[in-house]
C-alpha cells in the first residue's frame, strides 16, 4: 500500500484520513481495520476516516479505485490474504438464545464464558470493494459487490428488487441512508388500504424502519440510531411452503376441516411507510402518502471495518 498516494486521493476527493500507526483493534494486527472517527478542532467538529493496512509485512492491498469531487465520495478497493482472527461477543441481556446460537455459527468458537463468547473467523481473500465518503452530514462506509468508479457503486447498491420496481412506478425515488422510499401503483394502493383495513393492528406509529415488525427483530438490532417512520406497515409475503403442519383435531384426524393449520412466519414482508421519516445524521422527510421502502444492495463486512452508517 502506498500511503501517500491514499492520502492525495482522499484529500482530492475532499476527505480527511489518517493511517493509523498502530491497530485500532489491538488483538488483531495482522488484518486491514478501518473506521470513522470524529474529532474537535478549533471548536468545530470534523469525520474522518482512519485505516489502518495491516502490519508491513502483511501482503495487504489497498486502493483508491475511483472517485467523484463532486460529492465528495470514493470507492476503495481492499484484498487481504486469508487470516484467523478472534472477535469478541458480550452476552447482552436482550440478546434472544437464537442471536446468541448465530454468533457461535460465525465461526469457531474459541472461548465461551457466562458473559461473552470469543470467535475465530477468517478474513475474506477476494476483492472486497467500499464506497465511502460525505452522505448528507456525516461520512459513511459501506461495502460493495462490484463498481470500479463512484457512479457504478451507486448503482450496484440498487437491488435487483429496487430496480424492478422504480421500473413500474419511475421517477421520485428518494433516499434516505440506506433506504430507498419509492411511489405506489394503483394495484399496491388498494392493497395496502385493504390490508390496514382488515388488520388494523399492523399499522404502526413512531417506530424504526425494518425489513421485519420490530415484534419479531427484537431489542437487539434496535440499537444505535434507526430510521424512524410515523407510520409504517409491514404485510407478510406468503408463498408455496409457508404451511408447515397441521395439527390434530378433537377426532385425531389431521385434516384441514377438523384440524388448526399452523404457518412459519412469512419472509420477506412488503414494507411501507408515511409521514416524517427521520434520523439523527439526516435531512427529516415527510411523505403526504405511503411509499414502499426498500433497503440497498449494500454487503455485510466480514472483517475489519468498525463503523458503518
Amino acid at each position: 500500500m502506498d500511503k501517500e498516494i491514499i492520502v492525495r486521493k482522499f484529500e482530492e476527493t475532499g476527505l480527511r484520513v489518517d493511517i493509523a500507526s498502530r491497530p485500532i483493534d489491538p488483538a488483531n494486527p495482522h488484518i486491514f481495520q478501518m473506521d470513522i472517527q470524529r474529532r474537535v478542532e478549533d471548536g468545530l467538529r470534523y469525520e474522518y476516516v482512519r485505516i489502518w493496512p495491516g502490519e508491513s509485512d502483511g501482503g495487504i492491498r489497498v486502493e483508491v479505485l475511483g472517485i467523484d469531487k463532486g460529492i465528495k465520495q470514493l470507492v476503495l478497493l481492499v484484498q487481504e490474504p486469508e487470516r484467523e482472527f478472534d472477535t469478541t461477543h458480550r452476552k447482552y441481556s436482550f440478546r434472544t438464545p437464537a442471536e446468541i446460537e448465530a454468533i457461535r455459527q460465525m465461526g469457531r468458537v474459541v472461548k465461551e464464558t457466562a458473559t461473552e463468547i470469543v470467535v475465530r473467523e477468517k478474513t475474506d481473500p477476494r476483492k472486497r470493494r467500499f464506497l465511502l465518503g460525505v452522505d448528507e452530514r456525516q461520512l459513511f462506509i459501506a461495502q460493495i459487490q462490484k463498481g470500479n468508479t463512484v457512479k457504478e457503486a451507486h448503482a450496484n447498491l440498487k437491488s435487483p428488487v429496487l430496480v424492478l420496481a422504480e421500473g413500474r412506478v419511475p421517477g421520485n425515488v428518494k433516499r434516505q441512508g440506506e433506504w430507498f422510499f419509492l411511489n405506489l401503483t394503483d394495484e399496491e394502493e388498494r392493497g395496502l388500504k385493504d390490508y390496514i383495513k382488515a388488520h388494523p393492528y399492523a399499522l404502526r406509529r413512531k417506530q424504526p424502519i425494518s425489513p421485519e415488525p420490530m415484534s419479531f427483530i427484537g431489542r437487539q438490532r434496535t440499537r444505535g440510531h434507526p430510521h424512524t417512520a410515523e407510520e409504517i406497515v409491514h404485510i407478510p409475503r406468503w408463498g408455496e411452503g409457508d404451511v408447515t403442519r397441521v395439527v390434530a383435531g378433537p377426532s385425531g384426524e389431521k385434516t384441514q376441516q377438523h384440524g388448526r393449520r399452523v404457518v412459519a412466519r412469512p419472509r420477506p414482508y412488503d414494507v411501507y411507510v408515511r409521514g416524517n421519516i427521520t434520523h439523527v445524521e439526516h435531512k427529516r422527510m415527510k411523505f403526504a402518502g405511503w411509499r414502499r421502502v426498500i433497503r440497498n444492495n449494500e454487503v455485510e463486512p466480514k472483517s475489519g471495518v468498525m463503523w458503518i452508517d
